[in-house]
């Protein structure tokens, strides 16, 4: 049987383009103007004094008119047709009069940066310092593809938001300055993005589902937060909270909730920041598990130099990986728990900046700090790491190819000791740069008279750096490197099921 388009006609024209700009070169009018906001637009049509001038539709909002006569004014106008050709009423006119021109390209935008929205990058840009430019063109690609023209606007125009974007995909954007005599800059230095699944936005000025986390998540109880509680969204494609520029503060708990990941939307930890004061309870405390954290600040302010300043608590829960990531505290900056003596959650920190002083790293989760810095606050007699993981697990504190910063005097950080007289320690620093404030005849403290660091394990291999002296083997403990081969970060968090999320 024969059927029937249900739709309705499009009768309604779409709206006249606006932001219509005609700037005079030589010989020549460059026109520019705002993108038509109606989803159905095909293309835009240009007049000059009345005539049309383009003879199939533009796709982008730009023209420039050519051979023309320098020093006469010309009229134009813009039409933008629909993709059932129905045609808008003519734009405002924009008048340009060519002149000759000079023949120096205007300087190329700078600090290109991207962020992430529900489906969108947006990319920013600071202006060209010529005077005369007249439009900017934004480039993409991607990997192994040729880079080209997704967007154009005018010169009073520092951004543009790209919405033709694929999640997963891997794109690269730069910018290029055209000035009134169509000489073109060189391409900005790049900027990436790669789009992923949004399912809430945190944004503090308003544009988002949320103004915080706090919202969303809770502070001291979960079940205020709009985020539903015991919930395993690991079973349901993970739950993703992109959480936009800005300083958000109040502290926040996971609650029970399995699989959540929290984004910043730039790729700049700098950019976002959760910040409380410290005290007993971390900024984020996490009690489930795999809740990976990028691009964003953590910040606990202590109350006094050298107080407890938690940024990250992890109380329970297996899988946590912090990537790209900033945690500012001052004692005890992350601390990493687990539900019970017996069970080893894993916790790997990559990329990332650590600062604290002592008890930087503390707890008895097996836990990996790779290709990362962490500063260490002037806190004499501080311990870089104290370890409390159980004697059943052959694994605790792993950190490699990272560096160590240090504030204090000379010989005044330890990088470790046993936590208390429960658990045993277990730390191997390998790979890693060492600075100065670390004692090089005891790297390695006592606990107290009774537990000495000798009741823990202790290792380095092949570190770097000022503090790495040798004053008496017998206080410095280095692994050979048959036994490195079984102190990496693969062996270390893969547990029974191989977990593996170093990308090595």
């Amino acid at each position: 049987p024969a059927t029937a388009d249900a739709r309705p006609v499009d009768t309604a024209p779409p709206a006249a383009p606006v932001g219509v700009v005609a700037t005079g070169a030589d010989g020549k009018v460059l026109l520019s103007w705002t993108a038509n906001a109606d989803p159905d637009i095909a293309g835009y049509d240009v007049y000059r004094d009345g005539e049309k001038l383009t003879g199939t539709p533009l796709t982008a909002p730009a023209f420039t008119d050519t051979g023309l006569v320098n020093d006469t004014a010309y009229a134009y106008t813009v039409t933008a047709n629909d993709d059932t050709g129905l045609v808008s009423v003519a734009s405002a006119v924009a008048t340009g009069t060519p002149r000759a021109g000079d023949a120096v390209a205007p300087a190329a935008p700078a600090r290109v940066t991207t962020e992430l929205g529900r489906g969108s990058v947006t990319v920013r840009w600071t202006a060209s310092p010529d005077q005369d430019v007249t439009r900017y063109d934004v480039l993409r690609s991607t990997s192994g593809g040729a880079s080209g023209v997704v967007g154009t606007v005018g010169p009073g125009t520092t951004s543009w938001t790209d919405t033709a974007v694929a999640i997963g995909t891997a794109y690269s954007y730069a910018v290029v300055a055209t000035d009134g005599s169509a000489n073109s800059s060189a391409a900005s230095a790049a900027a990436k993005a790669t789009p992923i699944k949004v399912d809430i936005v945190v944004a503090a000025d308003g544009s988002g589902d949320a103004t915080s986390l706090v919202q969303v998540l809770g502070s001291t109880d979960p079940a205020i937060g709009s985020l539903p509680n015991n919930a395993d969204y690991t079973t349901q494609g993970y739950r993703t909270i992109l959480v936009k520029p800005g300083t958000y503060a109040g502290g926040v708990v996971s609650g029970n909730r399995y699989g959540v990941n929290v984004v910043g939307a730039t790729g700049d930890p700098a950019d976002v920041v959760l910040t409380a004061p410290g005290g007993a309870v971390a900024t984020l405390t996490v009690s489930a598990p795999q809740w990976p954290l990028r691009d964003v600040t953590v910040q606990s302010v202590a109350t006094a130099v050298g107080a407890q300043a938690t940024a990250v608590q992890v109380k329970s829960g297996d899988k946590q990986v912090l990537d790209h990531v900033r945690l500012l505290g001052d004692k005890q900056t992350l601390l990493v728990s687990t539900a019970n003596v017996t069970t080893y959650s894993r916790v790997y920190v990559t990329g990332s900046y650590l600062e604290g002083g002592a008890d930087l790293i503390l707890g008895r989760a097996v836990t990996v700090v790779d290709r990362s810095t962490i500063h260490v606050l002037d806190r004499p007699g501080a311990s870089l790491t104290d370890s409390s993981i159980a004697a059943g697990s052959a694994y605790g504190f792993l950190i490699q190819d990272s560096r160590i910063v240090t504030d204090g005097a000379a010989g005044s950080i330890a990088l470790g000791r046993p936590y208390s007289t429960t658990g045993t320690a277990q730390v191997v620093v390998r790979g890693t740069e060492l600075g100065e404030g670390i004692n090089a005849a005891r790297p390695w403290k006592d606990w107290d008279a009774v537990t000495l660091w000798t009741a823990g394990r202790f290792a380095e291999h092949r570190n770097t750096g000022p503090g790495t002296a040798i004053v008496d083997p017998a206080t410095r403990p280095q692994l050979t490197d048959a036994d490195a081969a079984t102190f990496t970060a693969q062996r270390y968090l893969s547990g029974a099921d191989g977990w593996n999320p170093t990308g090595r």
